[in-house]
């Protein structure tokens, strides 16, 4: 029965009276039929989570249901909001006691990054929202990024919501620790038999890799002739050619941006050549957008060339500052005049239906 019906009308009594009942109905009922070896997650209002001394009675209710803390998660629901301060207190309290603590919901309500370092949750709950939102212009999935931020935090990630298979391989693919949806199962009087959950999951494993491979040649099949070009420019450079007449070929090819030589530090030595994706409408970025002003030598197109001299590496799709979107560079260590360099061609990744690169 979902929470608006059970709930419904709202009680005239106390909303944290309810929540407390619910927290000892669940632990005693959850119990009996809980494994050994399984964690039980338990919602709780940010009101109750803050409320002097709950810490203790729940962590007494737990041990008299038969459950040692350190086996129940308290998820705090992010979209009801309440005070950082005294959540982050209340979870040092809490985690003395031997619970573990989960933020739900992140993504919706009043969650921000923020509240999270300053709670510090062993996991975050996803709101299901977040496993379908795109970046803008390229539709290429957020999870991604915002599970490696979460997990370099030190945050263990569950996300919510996975309703299809192809959201579930996204999810997998994504490094998330856990997933939760209707796909994988829906509430019950009893606890499923693992084994069919078990293989939803490998099957979303071997699609990944099965996609991986066919991932990367797709991408390399692009940029292939972009290697090609780099080092034939290369070759023309290293026999004395001027830059404008040494590029004059990549810079023809459909998806140059502008092709570049950068020095030892990492600046820009000469002029671009700019190519046919080439846009000077990016008005709003020219007051910092001028490469000629930064050193390139922190980007990982720059220091993969030179860990591979001689080699035309092509680097992960990056947000440009120069030109303000999706872009791939194509770089190349070589030495000009005695002095490393590096050449490179920066691509225009920004269409849709491009392949980027499999996901490490």
């Amino acid at each position: 029965m979902p929470p608006a019906v059970l709930f419904a009308p709202r009680p005239a009594s106390d909303e944290g009276a309810l929540d407390r009942a619910s927290h000892a109905v669940h632990l005693r009922n959850a119990c009996k039929s809980l494994p050994d070896d399984a964690w039980l997650f338990l919602n709780i209002l940010p009101a109750t989570f803050t409320a002097e001394g709950y810490a203790g009675q729940l962590a007494a209710i737990a041990r008299e249901a038969g459950l040692e803390p350190d086996r129940v998660i308290l998820e705090i629901l992010e979209s009801r909001g309440g005070s950082v301060d005294d959540m982050s207190r209340a979870a040092a309290s809490y985690r003395e006691h031997g619970f573990l603590i989960a933020v739900d919901d992140f993504g919706a309500g009043h969650s921000n990054l923020d509240r999270l370092f300053r709670i510090r949750p062993d996991l975050v709950k996803l709101d299901g929202e977040l496993i379908r939102a795109t970046s803008h212009g390229t539709e290429q999935p957020i999870l991604p990024k915002l599970v490696s931020l979460l997990h370099q935090a030190g945050m263990l990630v569950v996300v919510e919501g996975v309703e299809t298979t192809e959201e579930l391989i996204l999810a997998v693919e994504s490094n998330v620790d856990f997933a939760q949806g209707y796909l994988l199962g829906r509430p019950a009087a009893e606890l499923a038999p693992p084994e069919s959950v078990h293989r939803r999951i490998d099957e979303a494993f071997d699609v990944i890799a099965q996609g991986r491979a066919h991932q990367y040649a797709l991408f390399e099949s692009q940029v292939e002739p972009y290697r090609a070009g780099l080092l034939l420019a290369a070759d023309a450079l290293l026999d004395g050619v001027l830059m404008d007449e040494a590029f004059a070929t990549l810079a023809t090819f459909e998806r140059c941006i502008s092709c570049f030589i950068l020095d030892g530090s990492g600046r820009q030595i000469g002029h671009e050549v700019p190519g046919p994706a080439w846009r000077s409408d990016v008005a709003s970025l020219h007051p910092v957008a001028n490469p000629r002003d930064a050193r390139w030598d922190h980007r990982p197109y720059y220091r993969n060339a030179v860990l591979l001299p001689g080699v035309a590496v092509a680097s992960n799709p990056y947000l440009s500052l120069a030109s303000g979107r999706p872009c791939i560079a194509v770089t190349l260590a070589v030495q000009l005049a005695d002095e490393r360099s590096v050449i490179g061609v920066e691509l225009d990744w920004s269409s849709l239906g491009l392949p980027w690169p499999a996901r490490e």
